[in-house]
C-alpha cells in the first residue's frame, strides 16, 4: 500500500470528524494502491465522534502553570453550566442549568465524550486565575481595580439560562447593585486570554468540582478540608487569612471578598467541593448527597 495514499485518507477522515455532529454513522470506501499501480477497494460503516473542542459550546484551554509550579495540562471545558439530555451532560445556553448529586454529575460528564469528566479543582483555578488577570473582567477596567465580575450572586435573580450572544452578559440580572457591588459587577461572563467567553463561573449555581487525584488533601474526588487548606478550624475564611502551604495555587493573589473573590467556608473535614456562586474563588462543600450545578471538561 502507498503510504502517501493512506496518509491522505487519514487527513480526510480527520477533517471529516470536525465537520460532523457529536456522533454520526458514515459509510466509508477505502481504496489502497500499491507501488505497481494496482488498486483494491473495501467498504465499511464507521461511527465518528467529534471531540468536545469541535463545538463552540466548549472552550479549548491551553496548558497552564499555577503558582507553586503545578502544571494543568491542556483541556476543553463547557462554555456554559451543564444541562442534561437523558443522562448525558450538554453545554448549551438555553434552558436552566441542572443540579445533581456528586455521583450523578460525574456520570453525566463521563457520558458526554470519551475522556470527559467533572471539572477538576486545578482546572477551575486555572480558568479563574486566567480571568482574574484580564482587565476586561474588573469593574474598574484594570486588574485589581474595583471588583472582579461575579454574575448572578447567590442566585439573587433565580437560576438563569444563558445566551449564545456573549454580548448579553447581564441577561436576567435585575438588581445591578446587589450586595453593595459596583453597578456593573454582576456581569455573568468572563473573557479569557484565549479570546473565548465563559458563562457563570462566578454566580448562578454552585458548581461541583473534582478534587484532583494526587493533590495533597484530595481523596477520590473529595477534600480533607483542613489538610487541603492548611487550616484547623471550622469557620468562614477570607483568602487573606489563609496560607495553604501545601497547595499555594489555591489563593487568588492578595485579593479577598472585597474584590469579588468570594469566601472559603470550611464546614466539614471531607467535603465534596462546590465553587463559584458567591465569587470567582468561593469554596465550600457538602456530603455528596445534595444537588448542585456542575460543568464538564474533556481532552
Amino acid at each position: 500500500m502507498s503510504r502517501h495514499t493512506f496518509s491522505r485518507l487519514l487527513l480526510a477522515a480527520g477533517f471529516a470528524a470536525f465537520a460532523l455532529p457529536v456522533s454520526a454513522a458514515e459509510h466509508v470506501r477505502l481504496t489502497v494502491t500499491d507501488h505497481r499501480g494496482l488498486s483494491s477497494d473495501q467498504e465499511f460503516d464507521i461511527t465518528v465522534s467529534a471531540p468536545a473542542s469541535a463545538t463552540n459550546a466548549w472552550i479549548r484551554f491551553p496548558e497552564t502553570t499555577l503558582s507553586g509550579g503545578r502544571v494543568v495540562p491542556t483541556f476543553t471545558v463547557m462554555k456554559y453550566e451543564a444541562r442534561v439530555n437523558g443522562s448525558v451532560a450538554e453545554s448549551k445556553p438555553d434552558g436552566t442549568p441542572v443540579a445533581a448529586i456528586f455521583a450523578n454529575a460525574r456520570a453525566a460528564c463521563q457520558a458526554a465524550c470519551a475522556g470527559c469528566d467533572l471539572i477538576k479543582e486545578t482546572q477551575w483555578v486555572a480558568l479563574a486565575q486566567n480571568a482574574l488577570a484580564n482587565s476586561a473582567n474588573w469593574t474598574g477596567g484594570a486588574v485589581g481595580s474595583g471588583k472582579m465580575m461575579y454574575g448572578n450572586y447567590a442566585l439573587q435573580d433565580g437560576n438563569l439560562a444563558a445566551s449564545s450572544d456573549d454580548a448579553q452578559g447581564y441577561l436576567g440580572i435585575t438588581n445591578m447593585g446587589y450586595a453593595g457591588s459596583e453597578s456593573n459587577a454582576r456581569r455573568r461572563t468572563w473573557l479569557l486570554s484565549t479570546g473565548d467567553v465563559i458563562w457563570d463561573m462566578a454566580g448562578n449555581q454552585w458548581e461541583r468540582t473534582y478534587c484532583d487525584d494526587g493533590v495533597t488533601g484530595c481523596n477520590s474526588g473529595y477534600a480533607n478540608a483542613f489538610q487541603y487548606w492548611s487550616a484547623s478550624t471550622y469557620t468562614t475564611y477570607e483568602y487573606t487569612s489563609l496560607s495553604p502551604t501545601t497547595n499555594p495555587w489555591l489563593k487568588p493573589s492578595t485579593y479577598n471578598s472585597t474584590q469579588g473573590m468570594g469566601l472559603v467556608y470550611l464546614s466539614s473535614t471531607a467535603p465534596y467541593i462546590i465553587r463559584g456562586q458567591t465569587g470567582a474563588f468561593s469554596w465550600t462543600g457538602d456530603n455528596g448527597g445534595s444537588t448542585y450545578g456542575f460543568r464538564c471538561t474533556g481532552p
